[in-house]
Parts: C-alpha cells; structure tokens; sequence
C-alpha cells in the first residue's frame, strides 16, 4: 500500500509541476496579421464581426452606344469605374465546435493515454507529450470533418471565384488550411 501511496504522491506533485496546453498558440497568424487563435475562438463559440463602411471601386464595361448595363466586370476589362460607399455592417458567425466534439468524443481515450503512460513507468512529461500528440491529431481530425451549420451562400461563392487560393470545398473549417495547420501543443514547466 506504501507503494501505491508513494507512487500516486509522486506522480501527483509531477503534474502540479507540469502542465500541456492544446491548440492555437499566441503569436500565430494567418498571412494578413490576423490572430489564429482569435479566428479559432469565434469559429469554436460564434460571434458577430462588425465591419465598417468603406469605399469601393465598382468596374463596368461601357459599349459603343454609352450603355453601361447592370453587370459588373474585372477591373483589367472595365472602361468605366464608379466608386460607391459599402455601409457598415455586421456578419454573424454561427457556432462550429471543433474543440468541444473533439473532447466530448475523446476524453476517455486521453484518460486511458494519460493512466497508461504512468502505469507504465513513464515520465509525467513524456506522458503528457504523447498525449499533447494524440489530443492535436483528434482536434485536427474535429475540423477536418466539422461540417455544420453549412458555409453561407455568400462565402461559397467566394471561395470558388478567389484569385488567390480558390477552393470549391464546402467544408466550414478547411479553407485556407491556416487555422487546422496552427494546432500545435506543448508541455511545459509551471
């Protein structure tokens, strides 16, 4: 009994000593500056995103006879350029748990990684690195295959018709790859 006691006093103050943090790290970033972490936080729990007014550039193509019509056209064939005011507004974000379903669907598996490990003799810290593996992958499988609510039909269109990175898609979660590539851990001393 000694035995089990002492065992289970050293393995405890080892975990006070340690500790493994899951997900998006401070300082990642998508390619424009914005906070991986921040976008992971709104996907995970919803939010609303005010955008405010600006300008833009509107391209038509003007025929022979002065007409303009009522489509627009790319820039590089447009002849004629009207700038109009965007108003402000807001953008709602529903709610995609990723992070939830992955422990929900997970914890007892981690639970059994976690007392295995120091059954087994191992290190409180290379238990915790090899669960810190295991939980990334399960979270990365959570926003690979998250597949509701939908993508809107405004953000379909969207992906499908970017210059940059276009992406038919319809996976909520996967689009720029940014996000699902930024899942990191890390076990680290308090």
């Amino acid at each position: 009994m000694r035995k089990v006691t002492g065992f289970l006093d050293k393995v405890a103050k080892q975990l006070q000593s340690t500790e493994l943090k899951v997900g998006f790290m401070a300082g990642a970033t998508y390619p424009d500056g914005t906070s991986v972490p921040m976008v992971a936080a709104v996907q995970e729990y919803g939010g609303t995103i005010k955008v405010p007014e600006r300008t833009q550039d509107i391209h038509f193509k003007m025929n022979k006879k002065g007409e303009v019509g009522h489509r627009f056209v790319k820039k590089k064939v447009a002849n004629f350029v009207q700038t109009v005011t965007v108003p402000a507004h807001t953008v709602q974000i529903p709610s995609r748990p990723f992070f939830r379903n992955a422990i929900a669907q997970n914890k007892a598996k981690w639970q059994q990684t976690l007392v295995k490990g120091l059954l087994a003799g191992k290190s409180v810290t290379q238990v915790l690195d090899v669960l810190g593996a295991q939980i990334q992958g399960d979270v990365v499988e959570s926003i690979a295959t998250i597949d509701t609510p939908v993508i809107s039909n405004k953000t379909w269109n969207k992906r499908r018709t970017r210059k940059i990175m276009p992406n038919n898609s319809d996976k909520p979660l996967v689009d720029t790859k940014v996000m699902i590539n930024s899942v990191t851990y890390r076990v680290d001393e308090k």
